[in-house]
């Protein structure tokens, strides 16, 4: 139900992941390890861990039945960007609180890597018709879900994985 992991990178690289950095320490020939801690159920394919020359940008989402951290992870250089391209974060959060309640996981916040493309090249920093980018949409719906349930619940994984899709289109109809 949670995971500890560590991982070792050349020093001018910095790596980012979904879990809490309990610490680093600086190794010989130029390296650095880092020890994450996912302390929160968490099954291993939803481990994150970027590494790069990426910066953070840490915010508060407040809302009266909702405050918790979100934390931007981008590329250097891309900043304006990715900001412009976030702030929709805090219209999706509104919009989830609004229909479904308090956000489930505060302690644990909301984190997002910015991707400029996906496997296949396409661009993910375009919105849809609406305004709204789709792929931050599922995402915030995903982190919002929490983990998904066991391998051996096949109705709970199939309720999980199209639960962003149903936030998708509540929020853009």
């Amino acid at each position: 139900d949670s995971m500890r992991l560590s991982v070792i990178v050349p020093e001018e690289l910095s790596i980012f992941s979904s879990g809490t950095e309990l610490s680093n320490e600086a190794l010989p020939g130029n390296f650095v390890r880092y020890d994450l801690a996912y302390l929160y159920p968490i099954l291993p394919e939803e481990v994150s861990v970027y590494l790069g020359r990426l910066e953070v940008v840490e915010v508060v989402f407040q809302r009266e039945e909702s405050n918790f951290p979100v934390k931007y992870f981008m590329q250097e250089g891309n900043r304006e960007e990715a900001l412009s391209h976030l702030a929709q974060v805090k219209d999706v959060f509104a919009g989830l609180t609004y229909y479904f309640g308090a956000y489930p996981n505060p302690s644990r916040g909301y984190t997002w890597f910015q991707p400029l493309e996906d496997a296949n090249g396409q661009d993910l920093l375009k919105k849809n018709s609406w305004g709204l980018d789709p792929l931050l949409i599922r995402d915030v719906a995903h982190q919002w879900t929490s983990s998904p349930p066991p391998a051996n619940d096949e109705l709970g994984r199939q309720i999980h994985s199209s639960f962003p899709y149903y936030v998708e289109l509540l929020l853009v109809e």
